[in-house]
């Protein structure tokens, strides 16, 4: 490993363990459409898992609403140490929420490593190249079954420097 790439990990985690730092709120917990006897034996036989295509999306929202100051102090953060990117929140039952900045020039290489499709990494630059980073923030959320959503939320009130004001007066 070279010397620019031994100085890009560390910042990478060093950023990381910052955000991780910070108060998190909880992920909503799913709760189980079929708790009875027969309702689990019945789910077991079905061959075709039961998808709600706006899951991700529900979760996403939920998530950035509970959340708000503090993926509005990333997304500010990481602009101003690596230029336009977006906020990647991943969900986990069993561990805490990992939230990192993915610069867009990183952009392809860190959705190949997450199996995101060709023409999902290319809305997701499209998205990053339109947005106003001083008024709203981008956020892909990948939830604990795997989904993912993308959007770009706005955020005047706290605006993401505001949010960043925020959390480096708690810490």
């Amino acid at each position: 490993m070279g010397r620019n790439a031994k100085i890009r990990k560390q910042r990478k985690d060093s950023a990381v363990k910052e955000v991780s730092s910070l108060p998190q709120k909880p992920l909503p917990k799913r709760q189980s459409e079929n708790t009875s006897f027969w309702g689990k034996i019945a789910a077991s036989l079905n061959p075709f898992k039961k998808v709600d295509k706006y899951q991700a999306c529900m979760d996403a929202h939920d998530f950035f609403e509970e959340n708000q100051v503090l993926v509005g102090a990333t997304a500010w953060e990481g602009y101003q140490q690596q230029g336009k990117g977006l906020v990647l929140v991943q969900g986990s039952d069993s561990s805490a929420t990992k939230i990192e900045y993915i610069p867009r020039k990183f952009l392809k290489k860190s959705m190949r490593q997450h199996d995101v499709a060709p023409q999902d990494t290319q809305a997701m630059d499209n998205m990053i190249s339109v947005y106003e980073p001083t008024n709203s923030v981008v956020m892909a959320y990948i939830n604990t079954v795997g989904e993912m959503s993308i959007s770009m939320s706005p955020q005047n009130d706290p605006t993401p420097e505001d949010c960043y004001r925020m959390s480096q007066q708690t810490t």
